[in-house]
């Protein structure tokens, strides 16, 4: 049960990963418009984001929200995903 659910979940994440889509552009804009530098970054960071989302599915995050104290630990950890994210964007200057 835990490798096809596992399967699964990898299926859905390789469709959208071989389909162009809004952090295509994302990446392709800042590639363009600043430098490959940039571009790069970015590219790095929209992998970044993937894999921790695709870490919390496989973990069954998502299921946290059964009780109001996991639910908000788990917007706490979102959050935190958030912070860091921004910061990592204002450290490369984007």
């Amino acid at each position: 049960m835990f490798l096809s659910s596992l399967m699964a979940i990898a299926a859905v994440l390789i469709m959208g990963v071989i389909s162009p889509g809004p952090s295509f552009i994302f990446v392709a804009r800042n590639a363009v418009a600043r430098s490959r530098l940039h571009g790069m970054v970015t590219a790095l960071g929209t992998g970044a984001g993937a894999a921790i989302f695709s870490i919390m599915a496989m973990l069954g995050l998502q299921s946290t929200s059964s009780s109001r104290w996991r639910s908000l630990c788990s917007q706490r950890i979102i959050y935190g995903f958030e912070g860091g994210g921004r910061a990592l964007s204002a450290v490369a200057g984007l």
